[in-house]
């Protein structure tokens, strides 16, 4: 072979340390690790101020910077299950290199259940798959408990400190789905039938039936907490079918909803931005517009914290005073009150601003709210309730 022919291999010469990570990616790390820690406030400042993306575009998910406000304001009066789910959320979000594996598992049977790739919307295939992991049903309950993510937060990431706080998290992990039947709501306890075995479970109200009538069904993962039990999150609604098929084998959940052509329509996927929240399970969109009695749901116009706040005691008197029982049948307005007053912004403007005769309405729905609204009332109306600096 000719010489001309032989060619010497390329000096590639090692890289000299690693690639700067961009600011905004550094501080995602370091909220991380706050919030492992159990510091929400000092998550959500260095979220605060980190700004955007290199792109110009917001870097944290709205939901995530509303219930680290409430656990950064209302910490101490939460109850456990608050910081158990909060736990959960954590765990959802965690990024780590041996969670890659049953992170695509997971994703790709949600995917399947809706159909493939082809039926997803969004604007782009990052798009697409960022709206499976924040919002599909189906996609969270196999990364989180079939698959083991949030066993192996607890186990592997979470701190003491974090863990302190929380109910046991082996229980939760290990909580199988199952099917439930709508009884009857009420402004602080919401009582379901399993149908499995006919046993009644009651539960806070904590927006787990906001539009679900009585005989309605559920599936979901029942997880007890301080001598009660409550949904780890929101309950699904399904059909009759759909419920009695899990019933009769609760392994079989997925492939229920595998053959359940409804799914997308009840979980779809078409609002990127909403998430229900952690401590009442309802979007913005939902109970905003309920308690400032706004009759179209589909938008959402900006409340001010003093908007919010004196609507809330508005519904609240309304509540108390004219409105006779049973609570609307289609929707549960108490749940939309007591989100309002968990929102920090709003609870600081009540701290601020109510008078005596606000306070004592306060101090009534105390009584009728589920925790942790029923004791941020009863705080805010006695001149006690600790909040951040």
């Amino acid at each position: 072979m000719p010489k001309s022919r032989r060619r010497k291999p390329p000096n590639r010469r090692p890289k000299s340390g690693r690639r700067e990570l961009p600011p905004w990616m550094s501080t995602l790390f370091s909220a991380d690790e706050a919030e492992r820690r159990g510091d929400a406030a000092g998550a959500l400042a260095q979220m605060r101020a980190a700004g955007k993306d290199d792109h110009g575009r917001p870097i944290w998910r709205p939901w995530r910077m509303q219930y680290l406000a409430q656990f950064a304001d209302l910490g101490p009066v939460l109850p456990r299950w608050a910081h158990s789910r909060w736990i959960v959320a954590q765990a959802a979000q965690w990024l780590d290199a041996d969670n890659r594996g049953i992170a695509r598992s997971a994703m790709q049977m949600a995917i399947d259940v809706r159909g493939g790739v082809q039926c997803l919307p969004g604007r782009d295939a990052a798009d697409r798959r960022a709206r499976v992991m924040d919002h599909d049903w189906i996609y969270r309950q196999l990364l989180l408990y079939d698959l083991g993510k949030l066993d192996r937060f607890c186990r592997r990431r979470a701190s003491p400190d974090l863990l302190a706080g929380a109910d046991d998290m082996e229980t939760w992990a290990r909580a199988p789905v199952d099917a439930y039947c709508l009884v009857e709501r009420h402004s602080v306890s919401v009582t379901w039938q399993r149908l499995r075995d006919g046993a009644l479970l009651r539960t806070p109200n904590a927006g787990c039936a906001p539009m679900l009538w009585p005989g309605d069904a559920v599936v979901g993962r029942a997880v007890t907490t301080e001598g009660e039990q409550i949904f780890e999150s929101a309950p699904l609604p399904v059909t009759h079918d759909v419920a009695h098929r899990v019933a009769e084998d609760p392994d079989s959940w997925l492939a229920a909803l595998g053959d359940w052509d409804l799914y997308r329509e009840v979980v779809p996927l078409i609002r990127p931005t909403e998430h229900d929240g952690l401590l009442v399970e309802l979007p913005p969109r939902i109970w905003q517009n309920v308690v400032c009695d706004q009759p179209d749901a589909s938008t959402l116009r900006s409340f001010s914290p003093a908007e919010l706040a004196q609507a809330a005691i508005g519904l609240g008197a309304f509540l108390l005073d004219e409105f006779e029982p049973p609570d609307f049948p289609h929707l549960d307005t108490w749940a939309c009150l007591a989100a309002a007053l968990v929102e920090p912004a709003v609870v600081r403007h009540l701290v601020a601003s109510t008078d005596a005769e606000g306070r004592a309405l306060l101090a009534r729905l105390s009584a009728h709210l589920s925790e942790p609204a029923g004791t941020v009332c009863r705080l805010v109306a006695e001149g006690d309730l600790p909040l951040a600096a």
